[in-house]
């Protein structure tokens, strides 16, 4: 059988990509067999419209249904780099830069995250976003920004709507002066996500 599905775009600073897509895969029906095989081999396709075809490429990862398991809620001690020092300074962009940092080498200390706590991941990819833009707010114009991570994809809430809407939305008219607007409206976004979902103050 074949079926046909809709994936969602995702906008990057020169183009876009695909979404991630999960889906389950059930088999009705019975087979009568003495001798049952450990093992039956399904072959599953996925076909891009051939005027993309060329340029995305699917990647198709399987986890088996065992993993499937109700993810442990999320507590303030599956974030190390929370809540920040008491001295944070969200005015200053090398804070966010450390910030940043430090929130990646969490991202990718565990390759499976994504897989076995997707919660953990999703929210602590959000807050990546978050720093990332604090501390270069000009993204994505220019090129006076780093090159983060791939394994960290360009997905979540907040960075969507800020290359969606394009930064100027967020108060960004390529002045230094509104780059200490963004700041803070990164830190109140920051504080506020912290603080509703994990319960936690954002600083100590």
């Amino acid at each position: 059988m074949s079926t046909m599905i809709n994936i969602k775009t995702i906008p990057r600073p020169h183009g876009f990509t695909l979404n991630e897509h999960t889906f389950s895969l059930r088999f009705h029906g019975d087979i009568s067999a003495q001798d049952i095989p450990e093992y039956i081999p399904v072959q599953i396709f996925v076909h891009v419209d051939d005027k993309w075809a060329g340029e995305l490429f699917p990647v198709v990862h399987t986890a088996p249904g065992e993993r499937l398991v109700e993810n442990e809620p999320l507590t303030a001690g599956m974030f190390p780099f929370l809540p920040l020092p008491q001295d944070f300074q969200p005015s200053s962009p090398h804070e966010w830069l450390w910030l940043m940092k430090n929130i990646e080498g969490d991202l990718l200390a565990d390759p499976h995250l994504s897989n076995t706590n997707p919660e953990r991941y999703f929210l602590m990819r959000e807050l990546f976003w978050m720093a990332f833009i604090a501390a270069f707010p000009a993204f994505p114009h220019g090129t006076n920004w780093p090159r983060w991570d791939p394994q960290i994809s360009m997905e979540g809430d907040f960075i969507s709507r800020w290359v969606l809407k394009d930064s100027t939305d967020f108060g960004y008219d390529g002045f230094p002066n509104a780059h200490a607007a963004i700041r803070q409206f990164v830190w109140e976004k920051f504080s506020a996500t912290v603080e509703e979902i994990l319960l936690i103050p954002v600083t100590y």
